[in-house]
């Protein structure tokens, strides 16, 4: 309703839906009446689409969403949703130990950590990932703190947002963005042209804020060098597969004998001193 409709619902002190509607207008016009009959008269068939597609994921369930990641390529070179929710299921653990956050948790959220792109309703509604993710966990019953983490480490969203409110969403909001970084320049993606240096630079920042505002005691070229190993690892077992071979997902964690930290290390770096130099 906000983005497509340009109009917000009110809510009532219990924070639930009254039923009115306010459109802002910077000017009168003529028939607004007309018009806000026909916003009311299109809501319900869009809320109707939005119940059928929420129904149905329920049915599908959140497991099977995520057993669905297989077959959905994340990036030629880097295989497939499932290996990227591997490699940072991974990643978020092992760096989970080094902040005190429950390891086991932090893998299962990474786990979960994309099963909603294979949501109907995040098929129709690409911005409810995430959001879909938390509710889709805590109806299978997992527990709050995991489900919210889900929604949550995809803070910040654009630039000014808030970090992640807790550790374990904060370690899993870093191995997300730690393994994008990661399979970005190991596929040869790197941060040349505009766009795709927007991206980077928007995931090097995110990732740099959630560890000083959130005071995470990571050792970070350690963790670039797991994240790189990860994506190595996926490379090769996808590239086993385009050759006709079968390969699981994700296979254990390898030794990478060149470990290309520093580009990584000083892409972050310059972004930090520019997030520096906006708060003198």
């Amino acid at each position: 309703m906000e983005s497509n409709q340009k109009f917000f619902p009110v809510l009532n002190h219990e924070h639930r839906l009254t039923g009115t509607l306010h459109r802002h207008r910077q000017h009168r016009v003529a028939g607004s009446g007309r018009s806000a009959q026909g916003l009311r008269a299109g809501d319900p068939a869009a809320l109707a689409d939005a119940q059928f597609f929420y129904d149905e994921d329920l049915k599908q369930g959140i497991e099977s969403m995520r057993a669905g990641l297989a077959s959905v390529t994340y990036q030629q070179k880097l295989g497939s949703y499932a290996d990227k929710s591997a490699r940072v299921a991974e990643l978020a653990g092992a760096m989970a130990a080094q902040v005190g956050v429950d390891v086991a948790q932090a893998r299962r959220r990474g786990e979960l950590s994309k099963a909603d792109l294979q949501s109907r309703m995040v098929g129709e509604f690409p911005e409810l990932q995430g959001i879909m993710g938390r509710y889709y966990a805590s109806a299978i019953g997992e527990p709050g703190e995991i489900a919210d983490a889900i929604d949550h480490a995809y803070l910040p969203r654009f630039g000014g947002d808030a970090i992640a409110p807790s550790a374990l969403a904060q370690v899993l909001a870093v191995a997300e963005r730690l393994d994008t970084l990661a399979g970005g320049f190991a596929a040869g993606l790197k941060p040349v042209a505009t766009r795709i240096r927007s991206r980077c630079a928007a995931n090097a920042l995110g990732l740099a804020r959630t560890i000083v505002e959130g005071g995470l005691e990571i050792d970070l070229p350690a963790a670039i060098a797991l994240a790189i190993d990860a994506v190595k690892v996926s490379m090769a077992c996808s590239e086993r597969r385009r050759d006709g071979h079968r390969s699981p997902p994700f296979e254990l964690w390898a030794s990478s004998t060149i470990r290309n930290v520093e580009p990584i290390y000083d892409f972050m770096l310059d972004r930090l001193r520019g997030y520096y130099a906006d708060r003198v």
